[in-house]
């Protein structure tokens, strides 16, 4: 049986920490993922708002991702991770005493959401970045993996949380769990003891460090290209997340818990795929595995097309979103190995920016799907999805000899 527990990176007793902290904080970002859907459907009675409201989580992640890798290779990243999990779980608390109040409004919950994936568009470079910083490059897969599986983790719970607060007793019961789990998150971090790594720009100025990712990314081609695909699978591949309240409500008859059950079923079918992954240590040709997976990431998108049943739709979103973690984690570590060690935090933040790409898939999926149904929105993006692993595969030989 396969125990992730003993792998590589969770010998490392800082890891454990950071791993547990993400889980947590993974809690809080799910389940406000599954409120947000399901309120703004509610009022708006719109799959374009609610592509809208998921975009405005995603947006912040195109124009401060560099800029937040930048950060991450400055300061201590440590507490930069503490420092968004405070605020996070203050704007959570903030919704959970509007809501209360009655003071709900579509564009309150918009602007705060939005906020919200500002603060978490500046962390998540240096989450990623302190994990290389605590296992070093030998096991580098096996850590952003296990990272991954703890986000999962956490993911299920504030899905299935989330749902059930919703459905029986409101918005604001689930905002008011999610600033908790935030908040624990944070305690969690305060235990973890890694020296901060050396400093390797600080003679350089906050502008020049943005620049020299600028000339990293002008020079290496390997590195363009891993960033143009993670941004066209975010659009491509990742924007199903936004139709999963029409097709709970509208397609499938259910209700929030319906759509939180939905939502944990993609952080199962991530855990599963992250387990494997991580027990296969470091994976040979990861340039060549990372594109078969978007190939069959294209076919999955078929099969949540044109689900008519509960458990054929769970289905689909499991083996969707399994390949879907296993795409992110290889990216990842793709533009880790591709780029020197002092451009490390500013690459994961190039990274951050093209996740940022992916509101452009929320917001026009929406759309198709408001225009012509949730099934012919799916199949153009399943189709255009195996266009661009087969396009990559022939016309860029050294992606898939990585």
């Amino acid at each position: 049986m396969i125990n992730p527990l003993s792998s590589p990176s969770f010998t490392y007793r800082d890891f454990r920490f950071l791993w547990l902290s993400s889980a947590f904080n993974s809690i809080g970002f799910i389940g406000e993922q599954v409120i947000v859907g399901w309120v703004i459907l509610e009022i708006t009675d719109s799959s374009f708002m609610v592509g809208v409201s998921l975009a405005l989580r995603m947006v912040p992640f195109l124009f401060l991702g560099i800029i937040a890798g930048s950060l991450a290779d400055r300061v201590n990243r440590r507490n930069l991770l503490l420092l968004v999990s405070v605020v996070m779980g203050f704007l959570s608390l903030s919704l959970t005493f509007i809501i209360y109040f009655g003071f709900i409004e579509v564009w309150i919950i918009l602007l705060l959401t939005f906020l919200a994936g500002c603060v978490r568009a500046v962390g998540q470079p240096a989450r990623q970045s302190f994990a290389y910083d605590i296992v070093g490059t030998a096991n580098l897969v096996n850590a952003i993996s296990n990272l991954s599986l703890g986000m999962r983790v956490g993911g299920i719970g504030g899905s299935l949380l989330a749902g059930l607060l919703v459905g029986k007793f409101g918005a604001d019961a689930g905002y008011l769990v999610l600033s908790l789990s935030y908040f624990t998150s944070v305690f969690t971090l305060l235990f973890i003891r890694s020296p901060e790594s050396p400093d390797l720009s600080e003679q350089e100025s906050f502008w020049q460090n943005i620049a020299g990712v600028g000339k990293e990314i002008k020079h290496n081609n390997s590195l363009l290209v891993i960033l143009l695909l993670s941004g066209m699978v975010e659009i491509l591949g990742f924007s199903h997340q936004a139709l999963l309240p029409v097709i709970s409500r509208d397609v499938l008859g259910l209700g929030a818990e319906g759509l939180g059950v939905m939502n944990a079923m993609r952080s199962a079918g991530g855990i599963l795929a992250v387990i494997i992954l991580s027990s296969l240590g470091d994976v040979k040709r990861k340039g060549l595995l990372y594109l078969f997976v978007l190939y069959a990431f294209g076919i999955s998108l078929f099969l949540l097309a044109y689900a008519q049943s509960f458990l054929l739709a769970v289905f689909a979103i499991v083996v969707i979103s399994g390949l879907g973690a296993i795409s992110d984690i290889l990216s990842q570590s793709l533009i880790q190995l591709v780029v020197p060690n002092e451009l490390r935090g500013r690459a994961m933040g190039t990274w951050i920016f093209a996740v940022g790409l992916g509101p452009i898939g929320h917001m026009e999926i929406g759309a198709v799907a408001a225009l012509t149904g949730v099934g012919l929105a799916l199949t153009v993006h399943g189709g255009l999805l195996l266009f661009l692993a087969a396009s990559t595969m022939i016309f860029f030989p050294r992606i898939r000899s990585l």
